[in-house]
């Protein structure tokens, strides 16, 4: 493995506030080290985690997902995004036959259907 797949694979493997150390032989004696540190997302200013849902005008499917994250709602924020809105063209590219589709603080969390036990361990990995 190079150094530098060495290093994204330890990045993404480490929780926020956790710290890793990644090395590699250089060959002719010599080593190279580096310690890296996941810093923890910024929270919002709520107390309580975003949750965004890309959606469209007309979408049963969503409204079946927003059902049964329901019991979760006082948990989190939601916010939704239009992928037919104008100058949503990219979301549509994205996600047109796959919404609903959710992102938690900003990173994909899942599609088609709703998880609630995935979001509630993200919530509360979030508080902590």
């Amino acid at each position: 493995m190079s150094g530098a797949r060495i290093v994204v694979h330890l990045a993404h493997s480490l929780k926020p506030g956790q710290k890793g150390v990644a090395s590699i032989c250089n060959g002719g004696g010599g080593a190279s080290a580096i310690m890296i540190e996941r810093l923890a997302a910024p929270r919002s200013a709520r107390g309580v985690p975003t949750l965004t849902l890309f959606t469209k005008d007309f979408c049963p499917l969503c409204d079946v997902a927003l059902e049964v994250l329901a019991p979760l709602r006082a948990q989190f924020h939601l916010e939704t995004v239009d992928i037919e809105a104008p100058g949503n063209e990219r979301w549509l590219a994205l996600y047109g036959t796959e919404i609903p589709v959710f992102f938690f603080e900003g990173q994909y969390l899942m599609k088609h259907r709703a998880d609630p036990h995935l979001l509630a361990l993200k919530i509360e990995e979030w508080h902590w």
